[in-house]
């Protein structure tokens, strides 16, 4: 059952990668729709700190090599948007690349509440940078609102917006690695278990594979966004990355692309 379920994997894959578009970077035309969260998530949800475009700026940089500049209030709506339905209406497998397992375990709970929190939309833009040997831009964006051991989730606008997992949280910056630059939101997460911070969720048995499962997938999740930042590869093609590998049937392996950092 499992070969023929790679099989069919495979033909889709190849049909879809054969199809990819590729698009340019550019910033939002409209602000989006708020969307459904996914089936069986229950935890509550509310994106927080969204401020100016100005504000954002003032309270924004980028190390040596790319600067910053203020987006439009389409953009600002556009990223609140995205950071609900891309972040907030997806907590399992969020939590779960970002390796939060709280965040994953919250997902189902339907009294944890977790918030998505603005720390900032930004332009970012190459002023003398280079591409480093994996063909990606190293970019720190330093911001006084982030924090070690923040959860952080960096949102790409290239056509759509996409999550990029940080290589690196810190006092003061986030670090992450991209194709090209445009548009970034920087956003924190909190929350997780029922009964507040640091709340110990008990889970079932059921729950508990559920969540090492989780936990196993991270690391292939992890690769799938930076093969997607990589190559360009639009949210119909990582979707479809993404749930091959909750099935187990390691597709990146079956692609053969193997060795992502």
């Amino acid at each position: 059952m499992k070969k023929r379920a790679l099989a069919v994997f495979m033909a889709i894959a190849v049909m879809l990668l054969g199809t990819t578009t590729v698009y340019a970077a550019g910033s939002p035309t409209s602000g989006g729709t708020v969307e459904q969260p996914e089936a069986g998530q229950a935890a509550n949800t509310a994106v927080t700190g969204v401020e100016s475009p100005a504000q954002y700026a003032a309270e924004t940089s980028a190390d040596a090599g790319f600067a910053t500049s203020a987006v439009g209030a389409t953009t600002v709506q556009s990223a609140t948007v995205a950071a609900q339905n891309l972040l907030l209406n997806h907590l399992a497998s969020v939590g779960a690349a970002l390796g939060n397992s709280g965040i994953s375990a919250a997902a189902g709970q339907a009294g944890a509440t977790v918030t998505a929190e603005m720390l900032s939309v930004i332009n970012v833009t190459l002023n003398g940078a280079a591409k480093g040997a994996d063909g990606l831009y190293d970019v720190t964006v330093r911001n006084g609102k982030i924090h070690a051991g923040d959860t952080i989730a960096v949102m790409h606008f290239d056509g759509s917006w996409g999550l990029v997992v940080p290589t690196a949280v810190g006092n003061g910056f986030v670090s992450f690695k991209v194709a090209n630059c445009s548009p970034f939101s920087i956003v924190r997460l909190n929350g997780g278990s029922a009964g507040g911070a640091g709340a110990i969720a008990t889970l079932s048995v059921h729950d508990a594979l559920e969540q090492a499962a989780l936990a196993a997938q991270a690391a292939e999740r992890q690769q799938i966004a930076y093969y997607a930042t990589l190559y360009g590869w639009n949210k119909d093609i990582v979707d479809f990355l993404l749930l091959a590998a909750a099935q187990g049937l390691n597709p990146l392996g079956a692609l053969g692309l193997v060795g992502a950092p």
